[in-house]
């Protein structure tokens, strides 16, 4: 995975956050930890060339129960409940692979992305990850990292 792969994570990242959700970040080089608890979902994502991904993304309980809100339209954060909320960061994954999707696919291939789903905070060997920090304080992560080999 490229440096320019994960500017364009920055990127799509910032930009779905601040259309769908109403939330403005920055990236931070401080990779501190993130307020639990945590909504993690993935999602994977297999082009029909080159190495298929799966991207993650962790949000601190609080941010995500924002996020909610202000995507469906709901001033009284205390009526967002933890349906909205896991909908709101699965769908978030999938705007995010969508966005990345396009541009890990070149010279005319496919992507099939694969519905979202919850899943563990992901680290470790291979796991490339940005930082994003919300207007809030709030820290966000999203990762890529290769899919393990398997069935399709």
């Amino acid at each position: 995975m490229t440096p320019e792969l994960l500017d364009t994570l920055v990127k799509v990242t910032s930009k779905a956050l601040m259309e769908g959700a109403f939330v403005v970040t920055f990236q931070v080089d401080d990779e501190g930890p993130l307020a639990a608890p945590t909504v993690d979902v993935e999602v994977e994502m297999r082009p029909t060339a080159g190495i298929a991904l799966v991207l993650d993304v962790s949000l601190p309980g609080p941010l995500a129960r924002e996020m909610a809100a202000n995507t469906l339209g709901e001033p009284d954060l205390g009526a967002v409940n933890d349906e909205d909320i896991l909908g709101t960061a699965l769908e978030l994954a999938n705007v995010l692979a969508g966005g990345i999707a396009r541009e890990v696919t070149r010279d005319g291939a496919l992507c099939r992305i694969e519905s979202p789903r919850v899943c563990a905070q992901q680290s470790g060997p291979g796991h490339l990850a940005i930082t994003l920090v919300a207007d809030t304080g709030a820290r966000v992560r999203v990762g890529l990292r290769p899919l393990a080999a398997g069935p399709a």
